[in-house]
């Protein structure tokens, strides 16, 4: 069965490679890319390869919250319902950077945007039973958290800036899990692998083919669907264990209460 299927990050990379796959088992698409030039570029190559027309873009920067606002609501007026949001967009920067709402970029980019877009979503998300929600995060996710540093104040180490956010979307996704027991939306996070991307390649070089990646998250939609799992962090073709802190519920919610103080202005 057609499904409906937003992917952030979807003009490069895992997302694209993935957008691509999809599109060609017949699925309607949304491709999202913070250029909308780029965007158009990437549906009409998808278009062509795939020979399947039923493809959107979105255009949104994640630099901007104000933007995930905007965005969101064109896409509550736009479509009736969404049955997957897989949330892959993600930078590494090798030197401090500021978002347009004054944040680290890393921890904006790859976990705040998202956690909001998620739960702007979650009206369209929760039209169809059977939804699900994806997180790209990572085995190279943080082991502990200081919140007193999470935006990276007193100093900045990019792959460590990068650890806290992935830990983020594991924390969140954990979370948005048990809260949607009952709303029949699976929730689970996975690691991709280590892939060939323009990301990965910041800071290391190397690495396997998008098509790896692909794999993962495509095992880990049809096993959410078939098996009903949700609240897991996929490795490979199974869950697998991430780290302690990750499971630790009062962290959890402590990083919930801290990004939603961060977005009250928007969420007021």
């Amino acid at each position: 069965m057609s499904k409906q299927i937003l992917i952030t990050g979807s003009t490069d990379g895992i997302g694209k490679a993935t957008a691509t796959h999809l599109a060609k088992e017949g699925h309607h698409i949304i491709v999202h890319g913070r250029n909308s030039n780029k965007a158009t570029d990437t549906a009409e190559e998808i278009k062509i390869k795939t020979g399947n027309n039923n493809i959107d873009t979105l255009s949104l920067d994640f630099s901007s919250l104000a933007e995930v606002q905007d965005a969101s609501k064109s896409l509550l007026e736009k479509f009736d319902h969404i049955d997957v949001l897989i949330n892959n967009a993600a930078v590494i920067t090798p030197e401090y950077t500021e978002s347009k709402d004054g944040m680290e970029l890393t921890f904006q980019v790859n976990y705040l945007a998202p956690f909001l877009l998620t739960l702007n979503l979650l009206p369209l998300l929760k039209i169809k039973p059977g939804s699900q929600i994806i997180n790209i995060a990572s085995i190279a996710h943080a082991e502990n958290i200081d919140f007193d540093n999470i935006l990276n104040l007193k100093y900045f180490d990019p792959y460590s800036a990068y650890e806290i956010s992935k830990l983020g979307n594991i924390l969140f996704t954990y979370k948005l899990a048990r809260d949607l027991k009952n709303e029949k939306i699976a929730v689970n996070c996975l690691h991709p692998g280590v892939i060939s991307t323009k990301l990965l390649h910041v800071l290391w070089s190397g690495g396997a083919p998008v098509e790896n990646a692909v794999g993962v998250i495509k095992n880990t939609m049809l096993q959410a669907e078939k098996n009903n799992i949700t609240g897991k962090f996929f490795t490979g073709n199974s869950p697998s264990r991430s780290s302690a802190v990750s499971y630790d519920e009062i962290i959890q919610q402590k990083m919930w209460d801290y990004s939603m103080e961060l977005l009250k202005y928007l969420l007021r």
